[in-house]
This record gives C-alpha cells, sequence and structure tokens, in this order.
C-alpha cells in the first residue's frame, strides 16, 4: 500500500522522527519515499543523518509531489504550517497529528485549497 508512495513529514520533532522511524523499519517505505521538515538547518542535517532520508526547512518543498502528508506539529502551529504548504496543499491526504485541533487543520487546509482550487482529505491519525 505505501511501497510507491511519498510521503511528506511537516515536522520532524518527537512525533515526526518517530512517525518516520516505524515506517523505516517496518520496511513499508524506502528513505527515498520521505521527505521531512525541521524549523532550522542544524535540525534538518541532524534527522537527514539520523533516518537517511531528505530533510529541509521548507514545507512547501517537502510536501511537493507528496502522495501523504502528515502533520506533526503542535497544534498552535497547524494553520502556519499548512499556509506554508502553499499549493503543495491541494491534492494529498492530510493526516494530522493526535492533539492538533481538528477544527484548525481544517480551517488552515480550506483557506489554502480555496486559492488553489484544490482539495485536501484530512485523516486524524
Amino acid at each position: 500500500m505505501l511501497a510507491q508512495k511519498r510521503i511528506a513529514i511537516i515536522g520532524s520533532g518527537t512525533m515526526g522522527r518517530t512517525i518516520a522511524s516505524g515506517l523505516l523499519k517496518s520496511g513499508l517505505v524506502k528513505p527515498k519515499q520521505i521527505r521531512a521538515t525541521a524549523r532550522t538547518r542544524a535540525s534538518a542535517e541532524k534527522v537527514a543523518a539520523e533516518l537517511s532520508v531528505t530533510c529541509t526547512t521548507a514545507n512547501a518543498e517537502a510536501a511537493a509531489g507528496a502522495d501523504l502528508v502528515i502533520l506533526c506539529v503542535k497544534p498552535k502551529d497547524v494553520a502556519k504550517a499548512v499556509e506554508s504548504l502553499g499549493g503543495a496543499a491541494s491534492g494529498p491526504s492530510f493526516f494530522r497529528s493526535p492533539p492538533a485541533s481538528a477544527r484548525a487543520t481544517w480551517r488552515a487546509c480550506s483557506g489554502t485549497t480555496r486559492r488553489s482550487s484544490g482539495r485536501c482529505r484530512i485523516r486524524r491519525a
């Protein structure tokens, strides 16, 4: 099911790293299928070295072409994270992190998709 999917993990803190690590250890995905983001270049380099995945500080870059975008950010950062995706948020499915508010995620995603004329499906992790 995930063998050919491109996955973007927005936020590579504890939750994001754990999800990426679990996917890799399960053998369901390969490192080249995952693109993650971090707030700082130093953190991005650390995650890239630790997990052998591509990690950047640009959310839109990580989400571009992704089949699945997993939001692993604090509830207060959901709207900003989704907004930073720009047009990259129009096609993929979103899984939000459990603490993130469904209302905040939907509002943020809806605003983004209206501008890009796309569709956003949100599923709770």
